[in-house]
């Protein structure tokens, strides 16, 4: 327990603010109350003799302990330091156990919660540490607790301290990578207790975009567990990573890798509980206006979170909305978990698919096209060891990409109409208006078949 070194005056004026604000301060002129350590007010920093020591604020005046009772947090800020850093509440009722948190090194700030029963009676609060050392402090204070969204945790960006060959600065936000393949994050292990992210389902890194891949990687503090990982192209601008649902509970790192030299700046990181689908209901994979292209700039490229969590099964349909010139192509490609790119089996099934090109084309009369997924689709899109799609084409405009669950009314199904005219194109996608001697791809309405012209 943290030893009683103020003066009752000095404890007095520590509990005389007046508790109407949703911030209470607490006082930085003096931190008189602690053991194996000293605080220099001018600076205001602590320093710790040794590891675990403590230093903070002794509440209780007179006998009576500070009632907080209008406050649900406790919060403490500081610049980084080199060890982890720990706040402790302590109550002065009999039976109350003390409430904490810890943070990593190179954080800057840790959050107590009030335990709601003892509210009216906090006598202590102090700063541990885990290692010998300083740690200066910029703002100390209770407050009411946010309304929070409880399906995001956000991921702070006013320090990513772990990493290798890499920097970051918090002011812009940016990360500057020496190298390829080099890395800048998280580290969220404390004290040898990993961090719970049980009530998550992503994480999600935005960012602006980059002339390189972006790769997002978390790692477990569980024997035996594999990291989860996603990779985007250059101008992306989001990436996220769906957590291992067996290791949820013991992340260890979270940390961002690229594909050459260079900076990039972040927007935003969070963890969320990933939207509940539909069974029955059309899901959006993509939506935008995006022209595509064969090299990798020109791409549009589905997470794999999203293709797991559309649920789909062996029948469903895939959709894409469009606009077409005449002599395009079109493919979809997934990436396995060697990161080896290969054309979704849907697309290696059509009538019009070009083998050489590994591409069909659409319709440019039309500004929508479906195909049905099979069993071999439905498992690429479920397993979540995979790393994504990705949608590339010639003369092709794509506007969105959505399943239809087999047994939706969400999209009405395609029927060929008869009265449609007869286009006959050559294997590479090319329209002919007088077919002879060879094979053709005939084509009425919607529905396309390999014909052989004599």
């Amino acid at each position: 327990m943290i030893k009683r070194l103020l003066t009752l005056a000095a404890a007095v004026a520590a509990i005389s603010f007046g508790a109407s604000a949703d911030t209470l301060p607490l006082p930085l002129d003096n931190l008189g109350s602690g053991w194996e350590s000293s605080y220099d007010a001018a600076s205001k920093t602590i320093t710790f003799n040794g590891a675990w020591k403590g230093r903070g604020w002794w509440l209780e005046a007179n006998g009576v302990c500070a009632d907080y009772t209008a406050y649900d947090e406790v919060v403490v800020k500081f610049k980084p330091a080199a060890f982890d850093v720990k706040l402790v509440v302590e109550y002065g009722e009999a039976g109350a156990t003390s409430s904490d948190a810890i943070v990593a090194a190179g954080s800057t700030e840790v959050v107590v919660a009030l335990d709601a029963a003892y509210k009216n009676a906090v006598q202590q609060i102090y700063i541990q540490n885990s290692a010998a050392g300083t740690l200066t402090l910029t703002d100390a204070y209770l407050q009411n607790a946010a309304v929070v969204d409880t399906n995001t945790l956000p991921l702070p960006l006013d320090n990513l301290g772990s990493g290798w060959e890499s920097s970051y600065d918090a002011a812009s936000k940016t990360i500057t990578f020496n190298g390829a393949w080099k890395g800048r994050g998280w580290w969220l292990e404390a004290n040898g207790v990993c961090a719970d992210y049980t009530a998550y389902d992503e994480v999600v890194v935005k960012f602006k975009p980059a002339a390189f891949d972006v790769k997002l990687v978390v790692e477990y503090g569980e024997a035996g567990a594999t990291s989860s990982d996603a990779i985007v192209a250059a101008g992306s601008t989001e990436v996220v990573v769906a957590l291992d649902a067996a290791y949820k509970n013991a992340v260890q790192q979270i940390y961002i890798q690229n594909s050459a030299a260079g900076t990039l700046t972040l927007t935003e990181a969070y963890l969320r509980s990933a939207a509940e689908v539909d069974p029955t209901g059309p899901v959006v994979l993509w939506e935008g206006n995006f022209a595509l292209g064969w090299d990798q700039s020109s791409v549009v490229s589905l997470e794999q979170s999203d293709l797991t969590k559309a649920k789909v099964a062996a029948g469903d349909k895939i959709v894409f909305d469009y606009t077409a010139e005449g002599n395009n192509g079109f493919k979809m490609i997934y990436v396995d978990p060697a990161y080896t790119w290969t054309i979704m089996p849907f697309i290696a099934a059509q009538d019009n698919y070009n083998t050489e090109y590994q591409t069909i084309y659409v319709d440019e009369t039309k500004t929508s096209a479906e195909f049905v997924l099979g069993e071999a689709d439905a498992a690429i899109f479920n397993d979540a060891t995979f790393h994504g799609a990705k949608i590339q084409g010639d003369k092709v405009t794509l506007k969105k990409v959505s399943i239809l669950h087999k047994g939706s009314n969400g999209i009405a199904d395609i029927t060929v109409d008869e009265n449609a005219p007869v286009e006959f194109y050559n294997l590479q996608g090319v329209r002919v208006a007088n077919p002879e001697n060879g094979l053709y791809i005939r084509r009425q309405g919607n529905k396309a078949t390999k014909v052989f012209v004599k």
